[in-house]
């Protein structure tokens, strides 16, 4: 039986400067289409995973150029829903360079996804047949309205037997109509097979408190953590975050961290300079995860690969991870080189 993911998220227009030029610099500004869970669904999309991206987009040309940037690589885009009132999203990146990290600016009142209102989609008949629903935190940030509709998708999902998956993603620059994040997520998390997130983002978006470290030098550090938070949230089967030591915006180190039944899964740490764009690289780690885990990969092998799919997402601009698992999987193998193929 073929396994259907189906994301739930904000379809948005990025705008970025060029050259790692400051705003204030720049004289023009570069486009793509993004979205944390319409990222996921690209990446699950060229992974040979069947992706659905379920959102609200205004009913005009720059939206369908979007919808079909997104069909271009595979993902289903039929059970958007088209509105007559509201915009497309946006949001605005610096890109940093050296010292000087990069800068997001949203722009996203009003948006069609924002006035999204629970019980404007057939549920039931959306996840019909799919095995994998998958949203995040920022959904829920976006307006209340979108947090009562990510709530009800989320429970539905469950009540439908299907996998969810949550990443945290807590944006600091949203979550501003009124509401906490720890009066949103907890309903959602609750609903949650799997969750991607840090301790002290995990302690903000849920209102818990379990133990947080400045520094995570091995998934081994993290089990304290994820150990109390399985006992808060035990619906919880498997919870992930990236490792990530920053050297500079164009040079990190990049791992994983996989905590499943007690257990710590550790990804080897590569090494990653010169950084064409961060942006993204989360995202390509969720899928990367929820690949593992929906094809029945072993645990090693489930953060390995989500960890590579991070780092390659990071050599290439724009949001989209390009990257098919063959060439996941060849990366695994060793082929970290940066040598010339003819």
């Amino acid at each position: 039986m073929e396994k259907k993911v189906v994301t739930f998220g904000e379809i948005l227009l990025r705008l970025s400067t060029k050259n790692a030029e400051l705003f204030q610099q720049s004289n023009e500004l570069q486009t793509h289409y993004g979205g944390s869970e319409a990222n996921v669904a690209v990446s699950l999309s060229r992974m040979g995973i069947s992706a659905s991206i379920v959102s609200a987009v205004p009913d005009n040309e720059i939206a369908e150029g979007a919808l079909s940037t997104f069909r271009k690589h595979g993902v289903n885009t039929r059970e958007i829903l088209k509105t007559e009132e509201g915009r497309l999203g946006l949001y605005f990146l610096e890109q940093g360079a050296a010292v000087r990290g990069s800068k997001v600016i949203y722009d996203r009142g009003g948006s069609s996804f924002a006035l999204l209102k629970k019980g404007s989609l057939d549920w039931r008949n959306l996840l019909k047949g799919s095995s994998w629903f998958h949203i995040s935190g920022i959904s829920p940030a976006v307006s209340q309205s979108a947090a009562e509709a990510s709530i009800e998708a989320t429970s539905i999902a469950k009540e439908m037997g299907l996998k969810v998956s949550v990443d945290l993603n807590f944006r600091n620059q949203l979550w501003k109509y009124g509401v906490k994040p720890d009066e949103v997520m907890p309903e959602i998390v609750k609903h949650a097979d799997v969750l991607l997130g840090d301790p002290s983002s995990i302690n903000v978006m849920l209102g818990t408190s379990i133990p947080t470290k400045p520094f995570y030098a091995s998934a081994d550090d993290l089990l304290p953590s994820y150990k109390v938070l399985k006992g808060e949230f035990p619906n919880l089967e498997h919870i992930a975050m990236t490792l990530r030591t920053v050297k500079s915006t164009n040079h990190n180190l990049i791992g994983g961290a996989l905590f499943h039944d007690g257990n710590m899964y550790d990804a080897k740490t590569v090494d990653v300079t010169s950084i064409v764009e961060r942006i993204g690289g989360g995202d390509a780690f969720m899928a990367g995860l929820i690949y593992g885990l929906i094809t029945e990969k072993n645990l090693d092998y489930t953060i390995n690969y989500a960890a590579i799919a991070s780092v390659l997402k990071m050599t290439i601009s724009g949001d989209f991870n390009f990257f098919t698992s063959d060439e996941i999987e060849s990366y695994m193998q060793g082929d970290m080189q940066g040598k010339l193929k003819r």
